[in-house]
C-alpha cells in the first residue's frame, strides 16, 4: 500500500447523464416503477434515503473503521438502476445522496465512487431490466473502480470464460405480480450471463464468525442457479473462499446481495475472500435464524484481513432495521 493515495470522500465529479432513460413513465406497481423506450420495458426500484439515515449510516461505516483499524476500509454504495434508466420526472438522484454520505466518512475510510464507474457503461447491460439487482457486469465495473485504490488490475470481462442464460426473469415478476404491471414484467426478458473465476479456489459456509459451525462447501459460481442466486449461492452467514492466488492478500466484504455478484470477481485478485451477510445477525428482523451475534473485530481475529469492504445499495440505507443490523456489528 506504499503510495496508496488518502482517501477521498466525495462524488463530486459523479455525472449520470439523460442519454440511455427510458422515457416514457408506464406507472407504478406494488411500489416499482416501470417505464419503456420504445423498444423494451424495465422496471426500477426507488427508495428515499432521509438525511437522518445518511448521517447514520456514515457514522456507521466510521465504525466499521475504528474497529479493525489495522485493515483498510471502503465504502461503496451502488445505486438502483433507476439512477440512470428511470424517465427524468421519476429519476431518485441518489448520486446527491451519497456524495452526502461519503462527505460524512471520516479520513480512515476510503469512498468508492462506482457511479462514475457504471455511468460510464450505461449503454450496457449492468442492470437487470427484471431483476432489482446489477448484473455481473455491472458489478466487475464497480470492482474494476475498487481495485485502483490498491493498484490493481483485473483483466476484461471478456477473458473470463462465461455461460448465459437466456430468457431470464427476475425478482420484479414477483414484485408486480397481481397488478396490471406484471404484464410489462411477463412479456420482458433478460440474459443472466455468467463469468467464472480465471483462478482455482475452494469456497466453504459458516453460521457462526468463529467458523466452527459449518454448513455446505460453496460455489462463486453455481450453475445449479438459474437466477441471481448463481453467484455465491446466494446469501449465506459467513463465506470463505480460498484461491491459488498465494499472494497473501485478504478481503473481507459485509454486504447485502448486492455484494454477491461483485464478490466473484474478487477471487481474482486475493487469496482469501471473506463474505459477510449482515442480515443473517445480530437479530435482525427479516431472518428469524439471525440470532447469532457478530462483531467485525472479533472475525478479525479469527480471520485478519487487508482490506474491508463495506457494500449495499439504498435499500439498506433506508431501512432502521438493516441499519440496526449493520451497526451492532461494530459498536
Amino acid at each position: 500500500y506504499v503510495g496508496m493515495p488518502p482517501a477521498v470522500n466525495s462524488l463530486d465529479g459523479a455525472v449520470v447523464t439523460d442519454e440511455y432513460r427510458y422515457y416514457k413513465y408506464n406507472g407504478t406497481y406494488n411500489g416499482f416503477d416501470i417505464f419503456g423506450n420504445g423498444k423494451e420495458y424495465i422496471c426500477t426500484e426507488k427508495v428515499d434515503i432521509s438525511e437522518d439515515n445518511r448521517e447514520r449510516y456514515a457514522k456507521i461505516i466510521n465504525s466499521f473503521a475504528a474497529a479493525v483499524p489495522e485493515a483498510k476500509t471502503y465504502s461503496i454504495l451502488v445505486p438502483t438502476s433507476a439512477e440512470f434508466y428511470s424517465s427524468n420526472e421519476k429519476k431518485p438522484d441518489y448520486t446527491a445522496k451519497f456524495r452526502d454520505i461519503y462527505s460524512r466518512l471520516s479520513h480512515k475510510v476510503y469512498g468508492v465512487d462506482v457511479v462514475s464507474a457504471l455511468s460510464g457503461h450505461a449503454d450496457e447491460r449492468i442492470y437487470f431490466n427484471t431483476d432489482h439487482h446489477w448484473t455481473q457486469l455491472g458489478a466487475y465495473y464497480a470492482y474494476r473502480e475498487f481495485l485502483k485504490y490498491g493498484f490493481e488490475e483485473i483483466k476484461p470481462p471478456e477473458c473470463f470464460k462465461k455461460e448465459t442464460v437466456d430468457y431470464y426473469q427476475g425478482s420484479f415478476l414477483e414484485y408486480t405480480k397481481g397488478t396490471d404491471g406484471n404484464k410489462f414484467m411477463q412479456n420482458t426478458y433478460d440474459k443472466l450471463e455468467m463469468y467464472f473465476p480465471s483462478v482455482k479456489y475452494s469456497g466453504e459456509s459458516y453460521y457462526d464468525q468463529y467458523l466452527k459451525e459449518h454448513i455446505v462447501p460453496m460455489l462463486a459460481i453455481d450453475t445449479n442457479y438459474r437466477n441471481y442466486d448463481c453467484f455465491m449461492d446466494g446469501d449465506f452467514p459467513v463465506e470463505v473462499y480460498k484461491t491459488d492466488n498465494k499472494n497473501g492478500k485478504r478481503l473481507c466484504i459485509v454486504k447485502d446481495s448486492f455484494g454477491n455478484a461483485f464478490a466473484v470477481w474478487a477471487l481474482n485478485n486475493y487469496e482469501e475472500v471473506y463474505v459477510i451477510d449482515y442480515r443473517r445477525f445480530n437479530h435482525y428482523i427479516g431472518d428469524s435464524e439471525s440470532y447469532r451475534e457478530f462483531k467485525i473485530s472479533d472475525f478479525y481475529r479469527t480471520a485478519p484481513f487487508d482490506d474491508l469492504i463495506i457494500l449495499n445499495y439504498p435499500v439498506t440505507v433506508s431501512s432502521d432495521a438493516e441499519l440496526e443490523a449493520l451497526q451492532k456489528m461494530c459498536s
